[in-house]
């Protein structure tokens, strides 16, 4: 049977943090729930750009999921298999198109310096604080994302 992972997002960025909510269910049980982020970094550091001018923003709707094996992110889940996400905005890195691509759930924060920061481009992320936690109970196989609407 397929893990559901649900994610509870903003519907307007926030700045910084993870103030998104995700659980991860598998056999009707609850396996993990914690903080997430599905919003972008809020700049893109080397160049200043604000997030809308850098990245895309993953939208409300159902993908397939998967567990895999990453050579950057180590155990995380590969979103609709690497291709065509539906993004909330036009995305400038996909010719303006709203769609995102090389989707993953994966640790955020990854070597900054700035405990809020995100580590993300458009990729839901976990804080470290949470991600241990989080892919111990991860199921490899094939999975679902929800993501909806919520936090305002």
């Amino acid at each position: 049977m397929k893990y559901i992972i649900t994610i509870t997002s903003h519907t307007t960025p926030d700045s910084m943090g993870w103030g998104d909510f995700i659980t991860l269910e598998h056999n009707g049980e609850l396996l993990f729930s914690g903080m997430c982020s599905t919003c972008p970094n809020p700049i893109q550091y080397r160049t200043g750009r604000g997030w809308r001018d850098a990245y895309g923003w993953i939208s409300a709707g159902v993908f397939d999921l998967e567990t895999v094996q990453h050579h950057k992110y180590g155990k995380c889940c590969i979103v609709n298999n690497g291709v065509k996400v539906e993004a909330r905005y036009p995305n400038v890195n996909n010719g303006n198109q709203n769609i995102l691509l090389g989707v993953f759930i994966h640790e955020g924060n990854r070597n900054s310096q700035n405990p809020e920061w995100r580590g993300s481009a458009g990729c839901p992320t976990l804080p470290p604080v949470y991600w241990d936690e989080f892919v111990k109970v991860l199921p490899y196989g094939e999975g679902v994302l929800v993501i909806r609407d919520g936090v305002k």
